[in-house]
């Protein structure tokens, strides 16, 4: 299983904290994450956590070599991430709840893939976070026209990595 070595993680909140914990508990300084955080004050609560190796206060501005970005904020702030974003050779998923939207307004030269964790709890936020949150649940995922055979690869050795189960949906 490999993963690309720069991962940037747009929404470090339950869901996108918890992946980054998750991906550090189990591959340590193999893989360095980026996180674009809401307030400075939760870049740097997840940064004295070790759960990101680099706040990014704007995603525009992130390095061109991330391989895999994984948007994690709400709907409509993931499609105007996805809309505004310059990094044409980095793979991008989302994870969140609905997809219509997104592939709507998915930009054709975009290297997409839908996915939704089916985890999660009645509390939200990035204190909640836990290494743990997708061990055994079932992780959605709605291949794209626009994804390379070695990008489906990589969202299966994530969701694997993460201790997920994945479902494919059309």
């Amino acid at each position: 299983m490999k993963l690309p070595a720069k991962i940037a993680i747009l929404g470090v909140g339950l869901i996108g904290g918890s992946i980054a914990l998750g991906l550090k508990k189990r591959l340590g300084t193999k893989v360095a994450i980026l996180g674009a955080c809401s307030t400075p004050k939760r870049a740097k609560m997840a940064l004295n956590k070790d759960t990101i190796d680099i706040a990014v206060a704007d995603p525009q501005k992130m390095p061109q070599n991330v391989g895999l970005i994984i948007l994690s904020a709400p709907i409509s702030v993931n499609i105007r991430l996805l809309n505004s974003l310059k990094l044409p050779k980095s793979l991008i998923i989302d994870v969140g709840s609905t997809k219509e939207a997104i592939y709507r307004r998915l930009p054709p030269h975009i290297r997409f893939i839908g996915t939704h964790p089916m985890a999660g709890g009645e509390k939200a936020g990035f204190e909640h976070a836990a290494p743990d949150l997708f061990v055994g649940k079932p992780w959605i995922v709605c291949e794209s026209h626009n994804a390379r055979s070695s990008d489906v690869q990589i969202v299966n050795d994530l969701i694997t990595i993460l201790g997920g189960k994945k479902i494919v949906m059309t």
